[in-house]
Formats: C-alpha cells, structure tokens, sequence
C-alpha cells in the first residue's frame, strides 16, 4: 500500500489552477468503500464491521453487518443479522452516525426534502400484502412511524396508511391521499388537516383559482395575501409572480417589486424562469432580471439554479452558453444540438460533455471547449467543479480548465462529492484512494445573495469580488489574491494577457482568454461609471 501510494503521489498533477490543490488520503481497508456524495463522509470495512468515517478519517458510527447510504448520506440504513429471522431488524442512523431509530423496522421511505417513512411489519391475514419474501409469505405494515428532520414526530395506524396511498411533500408538510377525493396533510408537529374535493384531490402546495387568489392546499388558507399565517421556513415557495399584474409578492402580500411584465414564471427553488413570446429568462426572488427572456431552455435542478455559480442555457438554434450570477456570458459553443446531446446540461452542471464522432469533447462554464477528448465520461452533478473522464481505458478526473486534478489510473469511474471536496477512486490494483480537494467557494446564487457594503481600504487598498476592503495581496475574507491592473494597450494596439503572453488580437494566443475591455468613461468630462453604465453622464450630460 505504502509502495503504490507513493506512485499515486508522484503521478498526481499538483496545477496552480485557483479551483484544486489536491492531497491523497489512502483508506487502509479491506473491502469496498462508499462515499456519501451529500455530506462527504464514507463508509468502509473494518474488522469488526461497517463503519461511518468522517471526511477526515474520524470513526462516526458503531460497527454493524450492513450499512446503507441514502439521501447521500444524511440517513443510513442498519441492520442486525443476529435478529434476521424477525421481520424487523433494520434500524436508521443520521449523517453524524446516530443511531435515530432502533432496529426494529421492516422497511423505510425516504421522501425529499426532510421526510422519512418507518415501516413496523407483520404477517399478512389474507391474500393482500405490501411485501413478500422469497418464500411467498405476505407481510403487511401495521404501524407507520413519521420522522421529520431526523426526528420522530407521531406514528399511523393501518387505518391511515397504508402503501397504496399517494404520499407527497411541500414545505414542511407531509399530505397523504387515500382516494381521489380524500386526502390529509401533517404539519412538521404532526397536526392534521382533512382535505375533501368534489373533484380529484390536489398534491400541490399552491393552486392559483381564478380570480380568487393563490391557494395554499396542506393548510386550506389563500396564501400571498394579507393575513396569511404562513411562514417561509413552511413552504417550498416563499415568494409568487403575478403575471397578470406584474407584481411579485411575499406570503403576506407586500410587494417586493413590480413591472415584470411575462407571460408565465415557474419557480425554480431560487429564482423564477420566465417566459416571454416562448422564449425563456431568468428573474431572482427581488425582482431583478439576471437574463432577458431570449433562450429557449435554461438548466436547472429543483434545489434552482446557478448552484455552481454558473447556469447553462440554450439558445433557438441549440448552442449552449453559460452565465454568471450577474448574468454575464462566460462561455458559450457553435454547436447546434438539444439539451440531452449536452450530457450534463439537464443537471445544470458547469462541465458538460458532447459526444463527437466516438469521443467525448468537454464544456465548462469558464473555458468554454476544452483540450482534448476522452472515451467516456461519468455525466456530472449540478455543482461539482469536475468531472471523471476515461482516457487510454482508465479513469481520472479535470477541472474546468482541463487540467487533470486526479490521475488516470482508476478502474472505474471515480465518484466525486456533490461539493467536489472529496474523490473516491478504486485503482487496477484493487485499492481505494479518497482525494481531499480543496474547492474555491462558487458565487452566492443571485436569488439570495445581500448587497454587501464594502469596507473602505486605506492608502492603495482594494476591493475584492466578493465585496470585501483590503489592504494586503489576499482578500481577508475569501483569500482571493488582488487583481493586477489590467496592462495598457500598446501604441501597436497590442495587449499583455493576464498570462504573459503578448498579443494583437481579440483573444489570447496562449490560454485563450478575451482581450480585456477598457474601462468606458465620459469623453467629455472623463467620468467613470461604476456598474451599469448610463445613456447620458450625471457629470456633464454628454452620451456615453
């Protein structure tokens, strides 16, 4: 072990790319490792069982025989084989290793965003039962326990539940429909509402009645109104687009912003897509326009949008683009395809790849194409900055720049943490390698990011992206390093690159990079705008 890590390390790019600053971690295992995608812990094989690790090694959990991950990790299922002819013997640990709920369950339901089922099993007394072991004996549930959060909150009889039913979420609500015309919702402390219809029974959080109002269904009160009890910490949508006026309002009726003028808004977790003659933009939950309504699909996952920072988008032909939480294009691509040729596009993810006659090309949201082409790809999640690749038939990973972050020496595709912190590789030599992976920390998402008032440096001091003052080469609070001044032009008109290179035209010869724009100003007065730039300067009144 000793010996191959020590070929590992040496084949281990160290890049001087801003995204990774790679270290190897062995794990001194003799079986199979799982890592938790979600909370970057894992669970591997001891002596005397299963354990939960943190991300750092440090032992979370007891041994048991078995040990499941879901929800990426936030439960785990248990077992206890020595009480494996009961019907119950599976009990369910949290992301910290606790064991939350004893062993004495049959089976379990694990519901988005914080919903979890417990089910108690019993012989079935008749032909009818929701499970049946290899034998053919028929089981049925005769207690549901409900947790919410990791905690238990109340329990169902037979009488209330039973698996056929319809089961959803919204907010911190759990509805449960019986038929198509009778249903009940829980609250987080397991209080009751019966829900009846006339016609089908709705699972929705909100339906919009005509000319009534916005209707909120687990608690049966119009919501986005004056006098509406909600809270935002209840709901999935805290906030609603009225297109018929133009307003956006919170849940008791104040208008945050007005004028947007759309034909549809659908939320999205953090922001709204909106619609306009059929084509699609993006507005965050204050009201601003991040992107004017001219794409034909933007990517997003349900947690919303620009979770990485960057957010893709398609234009009428099919060519893909990115953008920042300003809305500004990043990057962007000729090739006319739909959003499922662009394997990752559908997870709004900041790498995508594109199969080109046999091979898979890459596309990141900061470099657009990328070097090189690979045999396959492992398509990535909506917030890693990398994605695993194959080259020469093993497995590695790179960054957004290309850069190989992990090296090709993997058997199968690496599995890399929602977050991209942590790595798990299995090697042609039968041994598990977990990479920590230092990530810069993408952008606040539009939708939730505050003004910051920056604080004023003194003497040469600057400003950072991330809107704090500072007087030294790093940002005290984010560690970005200073920006250099961006060369002058030459009296050739040629440019310097932040790179090094000299150049004469629109983009850098070496690394690609735009020519960088001179900063506008009044030619008049000589004013510099700060952020938008206006039609006419507030100095002087010439147009800019």
């Amino acid at each position: 072990m000793k010996k191959l890590l020590a070929c590992l390390a040496a084949l281990l790019l160290l890049t001087s790319f801003a995204l990774a600053d790679v270290q190897v971690e062995p794990v001194l295992v003799d079986y199979t490792v799982t890592l938790c995608t979600d909370t970057n812990n894992y669970i591997a094989r001891l002596d005397d069982g299963y354990h939960l690790f943190d991300a750092d090694g440090n032992v979370l959990s007891a041994a048991y025989s078995t040990l499941i991950n879901y929800r990426g990790g936030l439960y785990l299922q248990v077992h206890d084989n020595s009480n494996n002819k009961d019907l119950n013997y599976r009990g369910l640990l949290d992301a910290q290793g606790k064991l939350i709920l004893p062993m004495q369950y049959g089976d379990f339901e694990f519901l988005e965003p914080d919903w979890v089922l417990a089910y108690v099993l019993g012989p079935a007394t008749s032909d009818v039962g929701e499970y049946k072991d290899s034998k053919g004996n028929k089981y049925i549930i005769t207690r549901t326990d409900v947790l919410y959060k990791g905690k238990l909150i109340g329990s169902l009889g037979r009488e209330d539940y039973i698996k056929s039913y319809y089961v959803c979420t919204a907010g911190s609500y759990l509805g449960i429909r019986r038929d198509n015309y009778h249903m009940y919702w829980l609250d987080s402390s397991f209080n009751r509402t019966e829900v009846e219809s006339k016609d089908v029974v709705t699972t929705r959080e909100f339906s919009e009645i005509y000319k009534k109002g916005v209707f909120h269904n687990p608690t049966q009160q119009y919501a986005f109104v004056e006098g509406c009890t909600l809270t935002p910490d209840q709901v999935d949508q805290p906030v609603w687009l009225d297109t018929s006026t133009g307003e956006l309002r919170d849940l008791q009726g104040n208008v945050i912003a007005s004028g947007l003028v759309y034909d549809y808004a659908y939320y999205r977790g953090n922001c709204f897509v909106v619609k306009r003659n059929g084509l699609q933009g993006i507005v965050d939950l204050k009201g601003n326009e991040i992107v004017p309504p001219k794409y034909k699909e933007i990517a997003y996952r349900e947690e919303g949008l620009f979770l990485s920072g960057y957010n893709a988008l398609l234009d009428e032909k099919g060519c893909l683009s990115f953008v920042d939480v300003n809305g500004n294009l990043t990057a962007s691509v000729d090739y006319e395809l739909t959003s499922y040729d662009y394997k990752g596009f559908n997870m709004n993810a900041p790498i995508v790849a594109v199969n080109n006659m046999g091979k898979y090309i890459l596309i990141s949201a900061t470099h657009g194409e990328l070097p090189g082409k690979y045999e396959d790809e492992q398509t990535p999640s909506g917030t890693s900055p990398f994605i695993a690749v194959q080259k020469d038939g093993l497995w590695g990973v790179v960054n957004m720049a290309g850069e190989e972050v992990i090296p090709f020496v993997h058997k199968s595709s690496p599995t890399i943490s929602k977050d991209g912190t942590r790595i798990l590789g299995y090697t042609e030599a039968r041994e598990y390698f977990l990479y920590k992976v230092e990530v810069e920390k993408p952008a606040a998402p539009a939708a939730t990011a505050a003004p910051i008032a920056p604080a004023a440096p003194s003497g040469d001091g600057w400003i950072c992206s991330c809107g704090a003052g500072n007087n030294g080469k790093f940002c005290a609070e984010c560690g970005n390093p200073k920006p250099e001044a961006t060369p002058a032009p030459a009296e050739d008109g040629s440019w310097t690159c932040s790179c090094g290179a000299r150049n004469t035209g629109k983009f850098c010869s070496e690394c690609g990079q735009k020519k960088p724009e001179a900063a506008p100003q009044c030619s008049n007065c000589g004013y510099k705008p700060e952020g938008t730039v206006p039609k006419f300067c507030p100095e002087c009144g010439s147009k800019f």
